[in-house]
């Protein structure tokens, strides 16, 4: 929501600037699409692999790492890059902000992001660091012959965010894009819609409320909108004048 905005602004206006990162070798960039395939197939949202492994367990898969390694997941319905990014350091809805903390740390060198579906949330993002990272040429090359580990089912959906439930569909906001609405409440931005005609409402300046229900602005008019005395069309408007006792305006 907008105070998780205004914190992470703050934030960034105290931080130092953090210093580029490198491209990850071969082995890291398995490693994420490793996991991206593994809670993405299952549907599931989890620093955990299927067979147990943590993110310096898939990483080791695939070469040595050096002084430390991290993890990012961002979970959410198709966007940009650069959105990714600004959810991860915005980091609504995680108490301890620490996705944020992770995108900041000033031991990383390098980085690898692999993307992939999501059965539940549309698209996973996975985003692993590391401080050294030396790739060991034969697990990768029997990795890309025989593609990635066999899932495990599973069932675990936990997530580090508890931003609420969404106001549209009524589902628990598990991550991703949100829309907040003062008084109304939270809103995935896929449900973010006009309750007449169902029109995405993201960046509509001129949507209206009614009680406790948002319209687009044609919606709204034909709807509520009072009518003109003279002519009686709807006014479609913000501004209305003050009609005399004689009718006139």
């Amino acid at each position: 929501g907008a105070s998780a905005v205004k914190d992470a602004i703050q934030w960034l206006q105290k931080c130092e600037a953090a210093c580029p990162l490198a491209e990850a070798g071969v082995g890291l960039k398995l490693a994420a699409e490793d996991h991206a395939v593994d809670v993405g197939g299952a549907g599931v949202a989890s620093h955990r692999g299927g067979d147990d492994s943590r993110p310096e367990d898939r990483a080791t898969r695939y070469g040595k790492w050096k002084g430390a390694v991290g993890e990012c997941i961002w979970y959410g319905r198709a966007t940009t890059g650069a959105q990714v990014v600004e959810d991860l350091i915005v980091d609504d809805g995680v108490r301890d902000r620490g996705h944020r903390l992770c995108v900041f740390d000033p031991r990383w060198k390098a980085a690898a992001v692999r993307a992939g579906a999501h059965a539940t949330f549309g698209t996973v993002v996975c985003i692993e660091f590391c401080v050294g990272f030396d790739d060991d040429e034969d697990a990768i090359a029997a990795r890309q012959t025989n593609g990635p580990p066999p899932r495990v089912a599973r069932t675990d959906v936990a997530t580090q965010w508890d931003i609420g439930t969404c106001r549209g569909c009524a589902k628990i906001i598990r991550g991703g894009a949100v829309v907040e609405v003062p008084k109304l409440g939270k809103y995935h931005e896929a449900c973010f819609l006009c309750s007449g005609c169902g029109t995405s409402l993201a960046g509509d300046a001129r949507k209206k409320e009614e009680n406790g229900y948002l319209f687009c602005q044609p919606c709204w008019v034909a709807l509520y909108a009072p009518s003109c005395f003279v002519c009686g069309n709807k006014i479609d408007g913000d501004r209305v004048g003050t009609k005399a006792s004689d009718g006139s305006v």
